[in-house]
């Protein structure tokens, strides 16, 4: 079960992001990483998780 889909937890998460959004999240997460303020390995379970999340198409 990924974290998002967790009960205890669903109300706190969207349902889905946008390309845009994930886009937004992925620039802070590399801006994290560029600081020294992340991990590489915690980028990159940050990065995994991402690109898991539900995605949804905005016109």
């Amino acid at each position: 079960m990924k974290f998002w889909e967790n009960p205890k937890y669903r109300e706190s998460y969207p349902e889905y992001l946008t390309k845009q959004e994930k886009a937004d999240i992925k620039s802070a997460l590399l801006q994290r990483l560029t600081n020294g303020k992340t991990s590489f390995d915690q980028f990159l379970i940050d990065i995994k998780n991402l690109a898991d999340y539900p995605e949804k198409e905005v016109n």
